[in-house]
């Protein structure tokens, strides 16, 4: 008989944190209305800054068959489901601990979801070769998940790998052409090898399946400054302030718009 482990005090934070998720009406909704934003659109903003993307969930990914038995998969989902609530919630480092307390229980390493999930949390910390580690595990556990490829797209950006970022976009969009957030990292990684033009085209493309997402408008602004088009970059800051009032950086690079147009 498999020995049944004692969380204890991580356990019954997990049950509160559950209760909590229920009585907001949280429980996993679709990640980027909050910023997919790539803290990232979360994804968002695809420069130096924390990226805030909400954890994947089950109707995003599907868990893999495994051997373990029923007790140990349910604490082990019941622990995945309490470090996505941390990571909610902002608190990266402890949402780790806790998808560390799943991974334990799983003796294969063959939960997708978690390895997936702990990856974005290393991306909000800036730890961003942590990061690249858990997505080349959760892709070797399903090389075509598109979140997976999505986010190590990501994180390449951030460690200005822009080439390589392309073909994980690129392959992310093989699987689904429909996914906005690809299509915003390859357009950044094209306006950062100076290819402006080819960068537009895929953040518009990014706009046209997400017109909310505020990480396109800003960068499709920073590209529309560097061709010196500063009004029609205004315009796309002042897009992006209107769905998250709080990016900071946007503010900044609207004031140097208006700087350069004498205002």
């Amino acid at each position: 008989m498999p020995v049944r482990k004692s969380i204890g005090f991580i356990e019954l934070i997990i049950v509160i944190s559950v209760i909590v998720i229920i009585v907001r009406g949280l429980a996993y909704k679709k990640p980027h209305n909050q910023h997919d934003s790539s803290k990232h659109s979360s994804h968002y903003i695809t420069t130096k800054t924390t990226q805030f993307q909400p954890p994947v969930n089950n109707t995003q990914i599907k868990a893999p068959t495994s051997s373990i038995n029923n007790d140990i998969w349910n604490k082990r989902d019941m622990l995945r489901k309490g470090g996505d609530n941390l990571f909610i919630q902002g608190k990266y480092e402890e949402a780790i601990k806790c998808y560390d307390k799943a991974l334990e229980l799983d003796d294969k390493h063959t939960d997708g979801l978690t390895w997936n999930n702990k990856g974005m949390a290393f991306n909000n910390l800036g730890k961003y070769e942590e990061a690249i580690k858990c997505y080349d595990k959760m892709l070797e556990i399903n090389p075509e998940d598109k979140y997976a490829l999505n986010g190590k797209g990501y994180v390449l950006n951030q460690l200005e790998k822009y080439e390589e970022a392309i073909k994980y976009n690129d392959k992310a969009l093989e699987i689904d052409p429909k996914f906005a957030n690809p299509w915003n990292h390859k357009g950044f990684a094209l306006y950062r090898l100076g290819k402006y033009e080819e960068g537009i085209k895929c953040i518009d493309k990014s706009l046209e399946l997400n017109p909310k997402y505020a990480g396109s408008w800003n960068n499709k602004g920073l590209i529309l400054y560097e061709q010196g088009k500063y009004k029609e970059a205004i315009k796309c800051y002042d897009k992006a302030l209107e769905i998250d009032p709080s990016l900071k950086n946007t503010k900044k690079w609207k004031e140097e718009c208006l700087k350069a147009l004498g205002k």
